[in-house]
């Protein structure tokens, strides 16, 4: 392993051949610490990334890298890696082409209730199609009177819609 490659985040994407892009197409957090958790009555240590995000569309896979932060650094600050693996494969999708979220599984509940910081969804949220959009404003948007209350009102309940409040 080169030290250009040690340097990188722990998370990174993983896309045919090394991205040379310099920018960086994961957003949030990428160097986290285990949670030690219990499923089907065994105890196993999980790194979630629950504010994890990827900024481009396309088809990738995550590669992961353990380090032992408490060895102390090596040369030039870096700290030795003690594994790596890869994640399965996962698209992501545009804003157009989004089908919705799926409700959480198993292993992500019992990920929330150990206390790892991750979205936990009861039920599938499906994408509203055209027929469910709420009616477009039909007056100008710019003018000089005063804005209509419920005008003002109805944008907000939609956008409050929007962010899922």
């Amino acid at each position: 392993m080169s030290n250009t490659d040690a340097q990188t985040s722990f998370a990174s994407l993983v896309v045919g051949p090394p991205v040379t892009d310099p920018i960086n197409p994961l957003m949030g957090a990428t160097s986290i610490s285990p949670n030690l958790i219990e499923l089907h009555g065994r105890k196993a240590l999980v790194f979630a990334f629950g504010n994890l995000a990827v900024r481009a569309e396309g088809d990738f896979v995550l590669r992961y890298r353990v380090a032992d932060i408490l060895a102390g650094t090596g040369i030039d600050g870096v700290f030795p890696i003690q594994a790596i693996c890869y994640g399965g494969p996962f698209h992501v999708f545009s804003t157009k082409d989004f089908p919705g979220y799926e409700a959480s599984t198993e292993l992500t509940k019992t990920l929330s209730v150990w206390g790892a910081q991750v979205n936990v969804r009861e039920h599938r949220r499906r994408r509203r199609g055209k027929k469910d959009a709420a009616p477009a404003v039909t007056k100008p948007l710019y003018t000089t009177a005063p804005l209509d209350r419920d005008i003002v009102a109805d944008s907000e309940r939609r956008r409050r819609r929007r962010a899922g409040y």
